[in-house]
């Protein structure tokens, strides 16, 4: 499989996440549970495309730019479909996880930046300050953009952003070692949440989103044709459309969102 078929499984796998997200099907209807469980396998893929991207991207600076630009396009209508409101702190979409996970990655191997924003930067490769920009601050950065993923409640939070970290950095391994290492992370971090007081749900849920590696293990290292925008645009306009469906079906939620912004 292409990065392309994956992101096409993961955008079908997230499109059923929203029908629950959203409300389209009942939160208290156990299909609702079903989308969600079945929604747990796109967020690793899209980690694993972004991951490759990463690492085949010709330009970083045009990259974190798309991100960024669509991290801000889409934060209405995510804001819309799971909170019913034009906008609330409560969470930030997912894209903006996926941007802060390729910042840290992009400062971590190009300490040149590193060097330019500490005011440190040398052009002679010999220099301590180039050769090795510090591996104690470049980790310091990677967990910087992880604890803003928390303190900025982006959509999977700190723990989304080093799945990602761990996705990219565990290329270099053998397959079986870093498919591994992989699904003990998304295993694992299921059962802290368990422990933590989250449920047995949560549990199911990460364990759900193991089975992305299924797909994961078919990828043929291939990029696949065409398709580069269909997530960059999908992602926003398929949460208006379920959050126009949601207000249609529910017109006494139309009034509490006019009363949002003033509107009577």
């Amino acid at each position: 499989m292409s990065t392309t078929v994956l992101k096409v499984i993961a955008i079908i796998s997230m499109l059923i996440d929203h029908l629950g997200a959203s409300g389209i099907v009942p939160f208290d209807s156990p299909w609702n549970t079903v989308c969600r469980v079945i929604g747990r396998l796109a967020f690793p893929l899209f980690c694993f495309c972004v991951a490759e991207g990463i690492k085949h991207s010709r330009n970083r600076k045009k990259y974190i730019l798309r991100l960024f630009i669509f991290a801000l396009i889409s934060e209405i209508p995510f804001d819309l479909m799971v909170y019913k409101t034009w906008y609330t702190w409560e969470s930030q979409n997912v894209i903006f996880t996926l941007l802060l996970a390729v910042v840290g990655v992009t400062i971590f191997e190009e300490p040149e930046i590193l060097g330019k924003l500490t005011q440190k930067y040398e052009k002679n490769p010999d220099t301590y300050a180039y050769k090795n920009a510090d591996w104690v601050v470049k980790s310091f950065i990677l967990a910087i953009c992880a604890i803003l993923g928390y303190l900025l409640k982006t959509d999977y939070g700190w723990f989304g952003v080093c799945l990602i970290y761990i996705i990219y950095f565990t290329s270099r391994l053998s397959k079986p070692k870093r498919y591994t290492i992989i699904a003990a992370t998304l295993i694992g971090y299921g059962l802290l949440q368990m422990i933590a007081g989250s449920g047995v749900l949560m549990a199911l849920y990460w364990l759900a989103a193991s089975a992305s590696l299924i797909f994961i293990m078919m990828y043929n290292n291939q990029k696949g044709k065409g398709l580069k925008w269909l997530f960059y645009v999908f992602y926003p306009t398929h949460m208006l459309v379920l959050a126009a469906l949601y207000f249609a079906l529910n017109p006494d939620m139309i009034v509490k969102l006019g009363m949002s912004i003033g509107i009577s």
